[in-house]
């Protein structure tokens, strides 16, 4: 059965928490074009933090998710609520250290965005002697699993995944929540060099990169390939919480 801090009683928290690692879900709340919707990030981050609570349930206590991040360059678009990188760091650094129940902490998150607050506040919290574990999907664990599973071609042959809104998410929220994608709507952003387009955004905002908020092309996404990807993060993030595990218990 899945352990959910927010159930718990102190007393259960107290009891419950030891050998357990606290997993704590980092989502977003920001646009992702005209066709998906503002909990896009969050729904994903959710799902696979889920999949690892579900697989590892004597080793896991599953904290609140929290659905805000750093998302500051989609701003002008409607929907989007954001904190600063500065901000996120401070939040992620002073609730791990409030968290004295417990001694191992995972932060997970599939928003890019949260990426480097979640690096920073990871080297922080490590400087000061706490076990804490943090995961992003990478496109290495995309293209690892792809490889050990022998997924089809046109599967292999999408990444490098696109950054916002394209082919990527629209395929994982077609195999998580069909109702909630809106294909008719659906239309490709910009498809430039993602380099040059991460650069551009830092300064101008998505508005400078791409009318509909889109980086990448929606076309030929698919329930079939999000399922994929989905089982290629959720492998990862396993993985990596397995030797994390082993290290604070050993």
């Amino acid at each position: 059965m899945t352990a959910q801090l927010a159930q718990m009683t102190a007393r259960d928290a107290k009891s419950s928490l030891s050998n357990r690692v606290l997993v704590i879900p980092l989502g977003s709340t920001e646009q992702h074009g005209p066709h998906l919707p503002l909990a896009t990030d969050t729904t994903i981050t959710s799902k696979i933090t889920q999949s690892l609570i579900d697989l590892r349930p004597s080793q896991t206590i599953l904290a609140p998710m929290i659905p805000f991040g750093c998302s500051g360059e989609h701003s002008a678009i409607a929907g989007t609520l954001s904190v600063s990188t500065q901000a996120l760091v401070l939040y992620l650094v002073e609730l791990v250290r409030s968290c004295e129940f417990n001694q191992a902490i995972a932060i997970v998150s599939a928003h890019g965005g949260n990426a480097l607050p979640i690096l920073n506040a990871h080297r922080i919290l490590e400087g000061e002697g706490r076990e804490v574990m943090a995961w992003i999907p990478t496109v290495d664990a995309l293209i690892n699993a792809a490889e050990r599973h022998q997924a089809p071609l046109s599967f292999r042959g999408l990444w490098q995944p696109d950054l916002h809104a394209g082919r990527t998410e629209t395929s994982i929220m077609l195999a998580l929540d069909p109702s909630s994608v809106n294909l008719q709507a659906a239309r490709a952003g910009s498809l430039e060099d993602p380099v040059k387009l991460i650069e551009m955004m830092k300064t101008g905002g998505i508005e400078s990169v791409s009318k509909n908020g889109v980086i990448g092309d929606p076309t030929g996404s698919s329930a079939e390939e999000g399922l994929l990807i989905l089982s290629a993060f959720a492998e990862d993030l396993i993985s990596n919480f397995d030797k994390f595990y082993k290290k604070v218990t050993s």
